[in-house]
């Protein structure tokens, strides 16, 4: 997938929110930890329009990735 600045820099806001709200204070997050945020909303929508747009580029055999064991999707 091509690079989307925007969905970046709303991932990292969010990622650095919960590593300063909870990760370094050792604090479990609640369920839902950012839902109300208008911010998080908006990454949200920036997820779905990000996933709906990916076009496939190629499409790389398994055996192309002779030191990989384990090819499933992580998402």
């Amino acid at each position: 997938m091509q690079r989307h600045a925007e969905f970046l820099r709303q991932m990292l806001h969010t990622i650095s929110q919960m590593h300063t709200k909870f990760v370094r204070c050792n604090r479990l997050p609640p369920p839902n930890m950012f839902f109300e945020q208008a911010a998080y909303q908006q990454f949200l929508r920036t997820t779905q329009f990000v996933a709906e747009s990916v076009e496939i580029v190629i499409d790389v055999e398994t055996q192309a990735l002779p030191n990989v064991q384990d090819c499933r999707f992580f998402l």
